[in-house]
């Protein structure tokens, strides 16, 4: 619960992103690098010590879960956790792209730190609103395929293992056409459009 917990809270509480660096886009832009690449590296640096926090989580469920009256046995425990760290890995990268995407797509919403006031408590709250509700929709179909997977198969360690792979490949995918679109919303953003 914690892991998902902070899959959704994370980039909120976790801001050295696109959103703070969009206060040196006129720098970014003179780089020699393609916009998604600059996106990516962005999203993937901060994402990745929030995936090692959940991976953390992960293990411990899976300790715990050997404890149970149903437990996995000792090789799938150990194949679920290792399948376990590419999938926290997509989740935070899920996660902190499309914070990333909210970001481009309005950056009003990335402020300056000495903004303050009403508006941008109202500003806060829509942002945390939209984000919840795009990782939500993003993660169904992944989540989804995963759980049915999972349960559904009664294949045990098996079916876990099956499902998490469903997911990372799903999540892949899904990553691959948000960060070709979020290098093309990063090439028509302007300088002015961030002030």
């Amino acid at each position: 619960m914690l892991a998902i917990w902070g899959l959704l809270m994370a980039p909120r509480m976790v801001v050295s992103d696109l959103r703070t660096s969009l206060a040196d886009l006129s720098l970014y832009k003179t780089l020699p690098l393609p916009a998604d690449h600059i996106v990516i590296a962005e999203t993937v640096s901060t994402a990745s010590f929030v995936a090692l926090c959940e991976y953390l989580l992960v293990i411990a469920a899976l300790v715990a879960w050997h404890f149970s009256a149903s437990p996995l046995s000792t090789r799938g425990s150990a194949a679920v956790a290792l399948l376990a760290i590419p999938a926290t890995l997509l989740a935070s990268i899920v996660s902190f792209a499309i914070s990333n995407a909210i970001t481009l797509t309005f950056p009003a919403l990335a402020s300056p730190a000495g903004n303050t006031g009403p508006e941008m408590i109202g500003q806060g709250i829509l942002g945390m609103i939209l984000m919840l509700v795009s990782t939500v929709v993003v993660l169904a179909l992944p989540i989804g395929a995963a759980a049915g997977l999972g349960l559904f198969l009664h294949a045990g360690s098996r079916g876990w293992m099956l499902g998490i792979v469903a997911f990372c490949v799903l999540i892949s995918a899904e990553l691959a056409l948000v960060s070709m679109w979020l290098g093309t919303r990063f090439e028509q953003l302007e300088p002015l459009d961030v002030a």
